[in-house]
């Protein structure tokens, strides 16, 4: 986000584990999943870029609940070891 709060982390203990999508190999599962998971994340990002057009309280009631998501994540790195490297 802009604010620098991660909502989604990489994991790359995770990512490894994932089938290679973009090869001939991919089952139609696969492929399915991967496109439910796109659009998933779109409408994630449309949510989130709608909070700059609510007023503050609302803002600060959404970005506080985003804080919950965003300490679960930093904990998700933590319990697999990884460490998430903010700039």
């Amino acid at each position: 986000m802009r604010n620098g709060m991660c909502l989604v982390p990489s994991i790359d203990a995770l990512v490894a584990q994932l089938p290679e999508l973009r090869s001939t190999t991919a089952t139609t599962a696969a492929k399915q999943l991967q496109a439910s998971s796109h659009r998933g994340l779109c409408s994630v990002h449309r949510a989130i870029s709608s909070i700059e057009k609510m007023e503050q309280s609302k803002q600060d009631e959404m970005l506080g609940k985003l804080k919950v998501v965003s300490t679960i994540g930093d904990r998700l790195l933590v319990f697999v070891g990884e460490r998430l490297v903010k700039g």
